[in-house]
């Protein structure tokens, strides 16, 4: 199993952070627990601020933190923080996941997902055979519409389990895949936030009668003027070109 650490990711060498003499911080080691300390962060800032009072983080420049491992080489994984815990919690995150049964982009970008690596054996291959098997149906129907499937439904909930779950070969008996779950639910977290990012875009520069459309958008599912909708408008403006965080993009965690 391998060791999980807080660090700075370098091509040279890179810096990991010794945690382990701070009783108070159990963030070691483990995926898991890792991720249960920095969700209580709201932003890398507020990670560092912290790591910095605890003479933790000891760097002239504050760099960017990532979760690192060694598999061969130094490999790394992004930190979560406070807006990634919804999508850590399986119930929420399968709500969210079945929401999408008709978004076609959406299924073709989960199929791609799964379809990434090297591996001999491919849990999700059947799942994927059966994803794209219904989005070309739909694309080749008369009348060109997506429809509902309940058996669409169950390949959704099948990716879930599969993804959150492993069985013991020695014991036959399920137990959680934290990474798993992890990287589909960052996978998922991703793909609702640049959908969230188009909307909100699409409709600022939205015109009518030659007049700029100023009406304040309202992300779905958040009441207006609270503090969830104030920290999402919060992150729409702290969005940055930069290199993707995410591992599982280009195969890299594969």
């Amino acid at each position: 199993m391998p060791i999980y650490k807080l660090g700075i990711y370098k091509k040279d060498q890179s810096i990991y952070f010794d945690m382990e003499e701070f009783k108070n911080i159990k963030a070691n080691d483990t995926l898991k627990e890792i991720d249960k300390f920095t969700m209580q962060f709201e932003t890398e800032s507020q990670l560092i601020e912290y790591l910095k009072n605890n003479n933790i983080y000891r760097q002239e420049k504050n760099n960017k933190i990532h979760i690192l491992y060694n598999n061969g080489d130094v490999k790394r994984l992004p930190v979560l923080y406070f807006d990634s815990r919804k999508y850590m919690d399986v119930h929420y995150l399968r709500n969210l996941i079945q929401s999408y049964s008709k978004d076609i982009v959406f299924l073709e970008k989960l199929a791609n997902h799964y379809s990434l690596g090297k591996s001999t054996y491919n849990p999700q291959l059947t799942n994927i055979t059966a994803i794209r098997t219904y989005i070309n149906d739909v694309t080749h129907s008369s009348t060109g519409e997506s429809f509902y499937s309940q058996a669409l439904n169950n390949i959704l909930d099948d990716i879930i389990i599969k993804a959150a779950f492993k069985i013991n070969k020695n014991t036959g008996e399920a137990q959680e895949n934290y990474r798993g779950l992890r990287d589909l639910a960052l996978f998922t977290k991703k793909y609702t936030e640049d959908k969230l990012k188009k909307e909100y875009e699409d409709a600022r520069s939205n015109t009518t009668n030659g007049f700029e459309y100023n009406e304040k958008f309202e992300e779905p599912g958040f009441a207006p003027n609270s503090e969830e909708e104030s920290m999402y408008f919060n992150y729409l403006e702290s969005l940055v070109d930069e290199e993707s965080d995410y591992a599982f993009e280009n195969g890299k965690s594969r």
